[in-house]
Order: structure tokens, then C-alpha cells, then sequence
């Protein structure tokens, strides 16, 4: 395996991705059965903050 895989997949970043697409999919399901209402919306919001946090971690770690 190459380095550049080997340091992506040791990482973490397949798992953010993972878990990113896991949020998208979970999301479109709710819209699509129960409409974009409130809890939809503050399930989409708190998922993108620990994404996002997550990933902040991550780029430390890749590039720190």
C-alpha cells in the first residue's frame, strides 16, 4: 500500500467520510417521510457541528 493510502486510512478520514455520508442518507430520509420541519433541522445542524469538529481533529492530526 502507498504511504499517501496507508496515512489516509490510518487517519481517519475514510470513517469521517463514512459517517458524513451515513448524515447525508439519514437526513434525505427524514425530509422524505417527515418534511423539513424542526427536528429534522436540528438533527441536521448538531450532526454537521460534530462532523465538523471531527474534522477539525483530523487535519490536526494529518497536518499538524
Amino acid at each position: 500500500m502507498s504511504l499517501g493510502i496507508q496515512r489516509f486510512v490510518s487517519s481517519g478520514v475514510a470513517v469521517w467520510l463514512a459517517l458524513l455520508v451515513i448524515l447525508v442518507f439519514v437526513v434525505l430520509i427524514l425530509v422524505a417521510i417527515m418534511g423539513m420541519n424542526t427536528p429534522v433541522l436540528i438533527i441536521t445542524v448538531v450532526g454537521a457541528l460534530l462532523l465538523g469538529f471531527f474534522g477539525l481533529f483530523l487535519l490536526r492530526k494529518l497536518f499538524g
